[in-house]
């Protein structure tokens, strides 16, 4: 399974509320919610900075394709 950032973000939130690690509790996640993946959007978060492919063009783009790479 991909990371999620969805995940990340409620295990902190969690570790915030009960203590522990924000590691710990993500592998929690993981485990619980293997039937329900992250979907594309999860996975890249706000930001569309975590997993990023290169496209044909060279161009980087997010797992989601939302955000892609601006021309330099």
């Amino acid at each position: 399974m991909a990371g999620c950032e969805k995940y990340w973000s409620d295990a902190g939130m969690k570790m915030g509320l009960f203590g522990g690690s924000q590691t710990d509790h993500y592998h929690a996640f993981l485990k619980e919610r293997r039937n329900d993946p992250c979907s594309p959007e999860e996975q890249c978060g706000e930001l569309h900075t975590y997993a990023i492919y290169v496209r044909e063009d060279g161009k980087k783009r997010c797992v989601c394709g939302i955000k892609v790479e601006e021309d330099r």
